[in-house]
């Protein structure tokens, strides 16, 4: 995926592109996991897995249908 974002950014950003791609998968993945924790012990853990699961693919269709993001989260390059 990595590989993909830096191959669509042009050469001056590519550091910063990468970068800030790198510092939000990293850093993101901990705040999510307190909230999801906090939401499994309100709920349960697997209606919290259920409802994940069901945002990432309806973020992923999503970003099939939108032309502006077509392909990126499957590692495509956009056509056109």
């Amino acid at each position: 995926m990595s590989g993909t974002v830096a191959s669509l950014t042009d050469d001056a950003e590519r550091g910063r592109v990468v970068g800030l791609f790198v510092l939000l998968l990293a850093g993101v993945a901990p705040i999510g996991a307190v909230l999801l924790g906090g939401l499994a012990d309100l709920l349960s853990l697997p209606a919290v897995l259920a409802a994940s699961a069901v945002l990432m693919l309806t973020l992923v269709v999503l970003s099939e249908v939108l032309p502006a993001t077509r392909g990126i989260v499957l590692g495509r390059a956009p056509s056109g």
